[in-house]
């Protein structure tokens, strides 16, 4: 959990230069970009959005690196609220991080942009509210709170990480700055996050050219250029033509009963955005080379798989009768004992017709032929068998994800209701044994004092 939050609080330390008003998103907009690291192992993280809906706005997004092992999914409706000097855009949602080798994920909300300075002081821009990230499979949490008052702090930050109801460690410190880490049981404190100059991955996009229509990069180019050019007329002329063309749509829809339907996101049960062509297998080695997107589809490229029916070239009718060769083909590929003792005995073939005939020249090509058929079906075998393996791989992680659930549900959920449950019927014993108690001395006393008395008076 300590590296997780780490990671978390790792993309705020890089702020805007200052406060801009932002384009306001089109129904249907789309984004996608790409980071490389370098290193041993170089791997790609790949990023994809749309605007999902308009009234109320919400934004469906995807992550994914396999070969890093994780993948995000997650949706964001942005609301504005008004506090005199300042307006916050609180965005509502979470963001669901899968561990993909490890089976885990982590519910993660987000913080709210407070734009202060609107009527009076310096525009600036503030981070507040509260985080929380979450993994129900372990029952690790984390409470980050970015609105900490009576602070000489610039950019204050606070939190804690929690084990079920424990406190496992706190952290102090500024969110975009160095952060401090104290274990709650050794009083030890540590920097546990500190920015770097130039360290931030580069980001990178598809070509302008090469964008689709409702890109945004795209879409919003000739506001763009006109901002750029401090043509506020132009810009605004730009900005209201994309905002009449979407009204426009949106009556067309109504006329002829049609509803939206997102393009790259499906919304499951539970209310969540999920990006249609996730891939949240483990990374396989064996069998994934590496991932690349085509279209908005985040895709692996797999190793090649050699098909399992080969063709054989066969030698010119003219030296080689051909139904001797295909034979010669069936014997080899069906019986794996008579392949092998015909390599063995293939040297001397080859050594006692290379000084008779042009035709014992022809055979051994057939008997090659025929080698070189068995071989590739054996190597065809083998990715048969790695795909099966890499099956056999998601379905354990799977496994061992409703494993660690399950060990959740009994020793995090379960033990307090387990616990109560076993002090009611505890208790429910114990008043039981004391009610036959009390019956036994009743009877007793009835069987003997009584039966005394009785005997008495007769």
């Amino acid at each position: 959990m300590k590296g997780l939050v780490v990671w978390y609080l790792s993309g705020f330390y890089k702020k805007p230069k200052g406060v801009k008003k932002p384009y306001n998103p089109i129904l249907g907009e789309c984004f996608r970009c790409v980071w490389d690291h370098p290193g041993d192992s170089p791997s790609r993280t790949f990023y994809i959005a749309e605007q999902v809906s308009h009234h109320p706005p919400i934004t469906a997004f995807h992550v994914s690196n396999r070969r890093e092992g994780y993948s995000i999914n997650g949706g964001i409706l942005t609301r504005s609220k008004y506090k005199g000097n300042s307006i916050q855009a609180i965005l509502d949602g979470t963001a669901r991080l899968k561990l993909l080798s490890r089976g885990e994920e982590y519910h993660i909300t987000f913080p709210h942009l407070i734009c202060k300075g609107m009527l009076f002081g310096k525009l600036s821009m503030d981070l507040g509210g509260k985080v929380t990230i979450a993994c129900p499979t372990t029952g690790y949490s984390a409470e980050l709170n970015f609105s900490v008052w009576l602070t000489r702090t610039v950019n204050p930050l606070e939190g804690k990480i929690k084990l079920g109801n424990e406190v496992m460690a706190t952290l102090q410190g500024s969110w975009d700055g160095e952060i401090f880490l104290t274990d709650s049981k050794t009083k030890e404190t540590d920097l546990c996050w500190k920015p770097l100059p130039d360290q931030r991955l580069r980001r990178s996009t598809v070509a302008l050219e090469k964008q689709e229509q409702f890109e945004s990069e795209k879409l919003w180019n000739n506001v763009t250029l006109a901002l750029g050019d401090c043509n506020q007329q132009d810009a605004t002329r730009w900005k209201t033509e994309l905002e009449d063309n979407q009204r426009e749509a949106a009556k067309q829809r109504i006329a002829k009963h049609e509803t939206w339907t997102p393009r790259l996101f499906v919304q499951d049960e539970s209310g969540d955005w999920i990006y249609r062509h996730a891939d949240n297998r483990p990374w396989d080695p064996l069998l994934d080379l590496y991932q690349y997107e085509k279209d908005f589809v985040i895709q692996t490229k797999l190793r090649q798989q050699r098909s399992v029916f080969a063709a054989v070239e066969s030698p010119s009718s003219s030296t080689l009768d051909p139904n001797h060769i295909s034979s010669n083909a069936i014997k080899m590929t069906t019986s794996p004992r008579h392949a092998s003792q015909r390599r063995r005995r293939t040297p001397l073939t080859q050594r006692s017709n290379s000084d008779s005939s042009s035709g014992g020249d022809t055979k051994n090509r057939a008997v090659a032929a025929t080698e070189g058929a068995l071989t590739t079906t054996m190597s065809a075998g083998i990715d048969l068998i790695l795909s099966r393996v890499q099956v056999i791989h998601s379905e354990q992680g799977q496994l061992i994800k409703d494993v660690r659930d399950l060990r959740q549900s009994l020793q995090l959920k379960s033990p307090l209701s387990v616990n109560s449950k076993i002090d009611a019927v505890t208790r429910k014993f114990e008043y039981l044994l004391w009610m036959a108690v009390g019956l036994g001395a009743v009877c007793f006393y009835l069987l003997v004092f009584q039966s005394g008395r009785v005997t008495s008076t007769l």
